[in-house]
C-alpha cells in the first residue's frame, strides 16, 4: 500500500509578524490563554496578547521551542525541550542517511535546527507543484503509527527573507510528491498536518524558492484528539472522539443554527469549522475574517451523493463586494483533500461564489465531508471582513 493512500493530509500556513517592538508567532491554528504557557515556549518575558497569540520578548530570538500555547495536558513547560537538537538533513532522499523521526509514548513535540546551506539542488519542480524551488532541499522521514496526527511547520532562522518551502514524498522521485507547502512568502513558516491511517514513513523536504542554502528550524509535534487537552490543529477537545456533540471525531469545533461567526484557528481541513445545518432550507452564514496572504479560512460541510454544494461570499455587512477584492479566492475541496475547482466572481459581486454554474460542485458522485477555503492570495492592506452563504441542496 503506498503513502498516498495511508495518509490523509491537508496543508494550509502560518506567518511570523511583527508589531510593536515584540515577535508575534502565529502558529497558525493554536493559541495562547496565559503568560505561562507563552514563557515555556518563548522563554522569560514572553506574553500572551489579546489576540491569543504570543508576543516574545523583544531580546528573543522569537523561535518556538516546543507546542502551541493553547495547550494543557501535556502541552506543559516540562513536556517541551528548552533547546532545539541539530537534525542532519540528507542531501539525497534515497540515501541511507536519511533521519527518521519518531516520537516516544509520553513526547509530543520535537524541535529541531536545520542547514541546507552544504546540500544540493536535486529536485526543482516536483510533480505536485507549479513553482520552481531553486534551493538547496534536505531530506527527513516521519516514523508514524497507525492514527498518529502530526503536525509540522519549518521557518528560516531569526530574520532572515529565506521562503520556505516543504513537501511530502511518498517515495524518492519528484513524480511521487503529495502536495507542497509554499505560500507565505519570504520569511513566513510553513506548517502543515497529516494523519497515518497505518503505520507509514513518508519523506519530507525542507526546500526555497531562492538558490542556495541556509540554516532553519522544524518543529514537529504531535497531539492527540480526546485527551481533555486543547493541541495544535485542534480547535476543541471534549475528552471524546465523537461526532455530533460540539466537538467531532477530529476535534473540529461544529457549529450549530447559532454560531454565527468563525471559530479560530480554522485554517486547514483538520481544524475546520464544521457547519452540521449547511443542509437546512436557506443553508447556514457565518461571518469571518482574512488577514493576509497566510490566513486562511476553513469550512466543512457534510455532503451526501448526489447533492450540490454553494457557497457566496460577501462584505461583512452582507453586501456585493467590488473589484477592488478581486484577489479573494475560493476553493472546494474534496474529502482526501483534493481542489475540485475554484469560486468565480459574478457582474454583481467580485467575491467569489460557487454556484449552479460551477460543474464540479453538483451532483457530488461521492458522499462525505467537503470543504470550503478561503484565502486572499496576498496581503491586504486592511483585514477584510466577510460573510459566508453555505448551503448543500438536493440530492
Amino acid at each position: 500500500m503506498s503513502v498516498v493512500s495511508r495518509l490523509r493530509w491537508m496543508g494550509i500556513l502560518a506567518a511570523g509578524i511583527t508589531a510593536s517592538g515584540c515577535s508575534i508567532i502565529a502558529l497558525g491554528d493554536s493559541n495562547c490563554t496565559a503568560d505561562d504557557q507563552c514563557i515555556a515556549l518563548f522563554g522569560a518575558g514572553a506574553q500572551c496578547g489579546g489576540d491569543g497569540f504570543c508576543r516574545a520578548a523583544p531580546d528573543s530570538d522569537a523561535s518556538p521551542s516546543g507546542a502551541d500555547g493553547a495547550g494543557g495536558g501535556d502541552g506543559d513547560a516540562a513536556a517541551m525541550p528548552s533547546e532545539p537538537s541539530f537534525l542532519p538533513l540528507a542531501d539525497v532522499c534515497d540515501s541511507a542517511d536519511v533521519p527518521a523521526i519518531s516520537f516516544g509514548e509520553e513526547e509530543i513535540v520535537r524541535r529541531y535546527n536545520v542547514d541546507t546551506s552544504q546540500m544540493n539542488d536535486d529536485i526543482r519542480t516536483p510533480n505536485c507543484s507549479n513553482a520552481v524551488y531553486g534551493g538547496n532541499e534536505g531530506f527527513f522521514s516521519l516514523a508514524m503509527g497507525a492514527g498518529e496526527r502530526w503536525h509540522l511547520f519549518a521557518a528560516p532562522s531569526g530574520d532572515s527573507d529565506r521562503d520556505v518551502a516543504m513537501y511530502l514524498l511518498n517515495a524518492c522521485d519528484s513524480g511521487s510528491c503529495i502536495q507542497a507547502i509554499d505560500s507565505c512568502g519570504a520569511g513566513g513558516e510553513e506548517h502543515f498536518t497529516l494523519i497515518s491511517e497505518a503505520n507509514s514513513a513518508p519523506i519530507v523536504a525542507v526546500d526555497s524558492r531562492g538558490s542556495g542554502g541556509s540554516p532553519g528550524t522544524v518543529v514537529m509535534l504531535r497531539p492527540i484528539c480526546g485527551n481533555s487537552a486543547l493541541e495544535h490543529s485542534e480547535t476543541c477537545d471534549d475528552g471524546n472522539v465523537e461526532a455530533g456533540d460540539g466537538c467531532d471525531q477530529l476535534c473540529r469545533r461544529e457549529f450549530a443554527a447559532t454560531d454565527l461567526d468563525e471559530i479560530e484557528y480554522n485554517d486547514e481541513i483538520y481544524s475546520a469549522n464544521v457547519v452540521l445545518d449547511a443542509v437546512s432550507a436557506g443553508g447556514h452564514t457565518v461571518a469571518g475574517l482574512l488577514s493576509g496572504r497566510c490566513d486562511f479560512d476553513v469550512f466543512a460541510v457534510n455532503v451526501a451523493a448526489g447533492a450540490s454544494v454553494r457557497a457566496v461570499m460577501t462584505t461583512a455587512a452582507g453586501d456585493p463586494c467590488d473589484g477592488e477584492l478581486s484577489y479573494l479566492d475560493m476553493e472546494l475541496i474534496d474529502p482526501a483533500g483534493r481542489v475540485l475547482g475554484n469560486g468565480s466572481a459574478d457582474a454583481g459581486n467580485a467575491c467569489p461564489e460557487i454556484d449552479s454554474a460551477d460543474a464540479f460542485a453538483q451532483d457530488i458522485s461521492v458522499g462525505g465531508m467537503y470543504y470550503v477555503r478561503l484565502g486572499t492570495g496576498r496581503d491586504p492592506q486592511d483585514n477584510f471582513g466577510y460573510q459566508l452563504k453555505l448551503e448543500v441542496v438536493g440530492p
